[in-house]
């Protein structure tokens, strides 16, 4: 997946995505893929709202737009309690959730998860799911 999303290059061979021929460093196809790794990769150290400020502001959306943003994920993966929580003292399920809204927080054209239901309550993937 990072070679698919330009984070690396191709170490053989190549890859299309979107029709286009997929390059190390493409910062084009990384906007247009969200990508959820397995393993929690966000900053334990900020909070959930800080977290996904800073990757909007990564994604360049503009501070209004970006706020807007972060206020209509945390409403619809319903991140709303936990907020102003730092992200090492939540619960495996909410970890993934707000991974997943990170992932999905510059609107990517297509979103790539890695089982994105780990640590879910039953139900809440499908939930999840249909926010997109």
């Amino acid at each position: 997946m990072k070679m698919l999303t330009g984070l690396l290059p191709p170490t053989e061979g190549s890859a299309k995505l979107f029709g286009q021929t997929v390059k190390g460093g493409d910062v084009e196809s990384r906007r247009r893929v969200g990508f959820m790794t397995q393993a929690f990769s966000l900053y334990t150290e900020l909070t959930v709202r800080q977290n996904m400020i800073l990757h909007a502001r990564l994604f360049d959306l503009p501070e209004e737009a970006g706020r807007k943003r972060v206020d209509e994920l945390l409403t619809s993966f319903g991140l709303q309690s936990v907020a102003d929580t730092l992200a090492e003292s939540l619960p495996l399920g909410i970890r993934q959730r707000l991974s997943l809204a990170v992932a999905v927080i510059h609107e990517p054209e297509m979103a790539h998860s890695r089982r994105a239901d780990l640590g879910c309550r039953p139900g809440r993937p499908r939930r999840v799911s249909g926010s997109f």
